[in-house]
């Protein structure tokens, strides 16, 4: 799934697919999943922004829209502190629509 976010005022292509959590893995040494787990409360407070700055980071090179071997701070720096806080919702928002279900579960 391919998405255009706005991060500080810039459009940013993201994509968002099978390979992300396998790309996040690779790339920072953590499960995405247990993270998402981590970071976001039931109640739908983050705790933990490095998170979603990770993630937008891997989302954003595989849609192309930074060189592969970009280092994700000099990615960041291109942006205010509270750039990606802000963005957190459409972040949240397009992993929420790539991971949801989508098949019908099998009835016995």
């Amino acid at each position: 799934m391919e998405r255009i976010v706005t991060i500080d005022g810039q459009d940013v292509r993201l994509t968002a697919n099978a390979a992300t959590p396998r790309l996040y893995r690779s790339q920072f040494k953590k499960d995405v999943f247990l993270g998402m787990q981590a970071a976001v409360t039931p109640e739908g407070e983050i705790k933990d922004f490095e998170l979603f700055e990770n993630l937008a980071f891997i989302m954003a090179m595989q849609a192309g829209s930074i060189p592969i071997g970009t280092k994700i701070e000099d990615w960041l720096a291109t942006f205010s502190p509270m750039a990606i806080p802000e963005a957190t919702p459409q972040l949240i928002e397009l992993w929420s629509e790539e991971t949801a279900t989508t098949s019908d579960a099998k009835k016995e």
